[in-house]
């Protein structure tokens, strides 16, 4: 067996990896899209759930920031809901987490 045909064989997996991996991400953001809106930032996009801004409190908002393991949906399941209620809430997306 020639050498390159190991070398031909792991670009081939590579590139089928890069291939499922798109079509899986595209497949996921289809069935589950952001609940909030991605914000541009000078480093990239970053997804940004906002609750109660419409109370117009004149209070700051509550930035929520979720651990390592988890994303903002986390922090959007009970606590968001009780804050709210009294000032705006903000919750993004740690990058590389979430959206």
């Amino acid at each position: 067996m020639p050498t390159y045909v190991p070398l031909l064989i792991g670009i081939a997996l590579i590139l089928a990896l890069v291939v499922w991996s798109h079509w899986y991400e595209r497949r996921v953001t289809g069935e589950r899209p952001p609940a909030g809106e991605m914000v541009p930032t000078p480093r990239g996009q970053v997804h940004l759930i906002q609750r109660g801004m419409e109370a117009g409190s004149g209070k700051p908002p509550i930035v929520l920031l979720h651990g390592s393991m988890t994303n903002a949906l986390d922090m959007d399941v009970d606590l968001a809901a009780r804050l709210e209620q009294d000032r705006p809430v903000l919750i993004p997306d740690r990058p590389g987490h979430g959206y």
